[in-house]
């Protein structure tokens, strides 16, 4: 094999590069992960309701999923956390704010072929208007509330809603995309007091004074407490339950003037409106983020993918000021990749520094880093084969894959140069060498695939197997194949193929 590769050494080079042009090429067809969904049995299943609903509302959407799901043979546990999120039990888990529009149900399955059903009943069950579910898996690592988002950013609500719609319908239309929503809701019903300013200074008063009263007649005011023991009872102000529950009474309120008491209508009118509840903000700029889950088997990243070309097209058609930014687990993925890729250069010239000390040559050198990319061809192989996703634990895999064949490179080459320096002639140099040092690299590569089979198996560490195991299989077939192909071509062109034919 190493007669025929030095006597072959252009063709077999420039067929390891098609292979790495290949195998990046075929890491597009990898899916693409953060980090792995964990194998738990828990299920949480958020429930949204419009923002304003009171809290009973709530609590009687929860008691429709509660009556579906008792019973179920799937189901080992069942709590319900009404305007509030579920105690944050596991440390990837972040609860939901609390709300009164908001409930959590904590479900336990019995394993995770139970867990898989329960998500299916839960999806299925029909629930009145307005009511939105989010059913999650735990993940084995930090994750958004919603794996796929697109926040809409600009100044004004109404075009941002608009955008929001067609981020919406693209998102529906998205094979792998699954109850999709936006966090502000729809607009509601709202009333607002507009002041008549001359009647405010005529009545000796001013907006802030009449908003006060108006929150204490309405929502209550604190005005004191009443000692009970070691606690105290707070004493709150506010008008009578009819009042409160009738804005067509609200007219008549008894506002305090500086002239004395008049009616809310004397100061102004009540004007019916619809509005957005809850208006989010991100970096102080308005900020409509629609969000979804994703189906069973299918990763964020995939669905992203997928929705790019129409989000691309519609990012065009935005009006001057509006931007649309993806969130959720791609940007999780990218910012810690991010962390991660800002060292490889200072890494790279270290690495290059540490080399040139070590082999005297700026060229070899350079072929020692070139082994680096070897391991993709095995690694992608791999992935392809295996269906593993590549996520952030697997570029970890991928970065000390790197590493192990370029010290087995180093390992080659090094004989190379002093069995050459030794006066033995290149070819014969290449040939003893490889031969040498194919045992220790071999050996070295079978314990380290040995140690990783186990772990392939497992849900967090599988894909950083995975991608060892084939990195390291195809990574050493190279090194003792196309590593001594690519040194004859850089080093001894004048060689003629008879002196390896002679010496085989």
């Amino acid at each position: 094999m190493l007669g025929a590769s030095l006597r072959y050494k252009k063709a077999v080079a420039g067929g390891t590069v098609m292979l790495l042009i290949v195998a990046c090429g075929g890491f597009m067809f990898v899916d693409q992960q953060f980090f792995p969904q964990s194998d738990r049995p828990e299920v949480i299943v958020d429930v949204a309701m419009p923002p304003g609903t009171a809290i009973w509302q709530t609590d009687a959407a929860v008691s429709i999923l509660e009556k579906h799901l008792a019973g179920s043979p799937s189901l080992r546990h069942m709590e319900a956390h009404i305007g509030d999120g579920a105690p944050r039990f596991y440390l990837p888990y972040a609860p939901a704010t609390p709300s009164a529009a908001h409930a959590t149900l904590l479900l336990v399955a019995q394993d995770l072929d139970a867990r898989e059903k329960l998500i299916q009943q839960v999806e299925a069950i029909s629930l009145p208007v307005g009511v939105h579910l989010h059913v999650q898996r735990l993940s084995l690592g930090p994750t958004a509330d919603f794996p796929v988002q697109y926040r809409i950013i600009g100044p004004d609500p109404d075009t941002l809603r608009a955008i929001a719609r067609k981020v919406d319908d693209i998102l529906r239309g998205t094979e792998g995309a699954v109850s999709v929503q936006a966090d502000w809701g729809n607009r509601t019903p709202s009333l607002t007091f507009e002041a008549n300013l001359d009647k405010l200074a005529h009545f000796q008063t001013d907006r802030a004074s009449v908003a006060a009263q108006l929150q204490a007649a309405i929502s209550g005011q604190v005005v004191g407490d009443i000692p009970d023991g070691h606690h105290h009872i707070p004493v709150m102000v506010r008008a009578a339950r009819t009042v409160r529950s009738d804005p067509a009474l609200w007219a008549n309120l008894p506002i305090v003037t500086g002239t004395g008491v008049v009616p809310l209508a004397q100061l102004g009118t009540i004007r019916v409106t619809t509005d957005f509840p809850i208006l989010w903000q991100r970096n102080g700029e308005l900020c409509m983020t629609v969000q979804s889950g994703v189906a069973t088997d299918i990763q964020p990243a995939t669905v992203v993918q997928r929705a790019t070309p129409a989000m691309e097209t519609l990012r065009k058609e935005l009006p001057a000021g509006y931007r649309i930014e993806t969130g959720g687990d791609v940007e999780l993925s990218s910012t810690a990749d991010s962390a991660i890729f800002a060292f490889l250069p200072l890494t790279g010239v270290l690495m290059l520094l540490a080399l040139m000390i070590q082999l005297q040559s700026f060229s070899r050198s350079l072929l020692v880093l070139f082994s680096a990319p070897l391991g993709l061809i095995g690694m992608v192989s791999g992935l392809l084969v295996t269906g593993a996703p590549f996520g952030f634990v697997a570029l970890l895999g991928l970065i000390a894959l790197a590493g192990m064949i370029m010290r087995n490179t180093i390992l080659l080459v090094d004989q190379i140069q002093s069995s050459h320096c030794g006066g033995t002639s290149l070819h014969e140099a290449i040939i003893d060498a490889t031969l040498t040092r194919a045992r220790p690299v071999c050996l070295t590569a079978v314990v380290a695939i040995l140690a990783f089979i186990p772990l392939s198996f497992n849900v967090f560490w599988g894909p950083m197997a995975i991608v060892m195991i084939g990195g390291l299989v195809g990574g050493t077939a190279l090194t003792l194949i196309a590593i001594p192909a690519f040194y004859a071509v850089l080093f001894d062109r004048k060689a003629t193929t008879a002196e390896a034919t002679a010496h085989v």
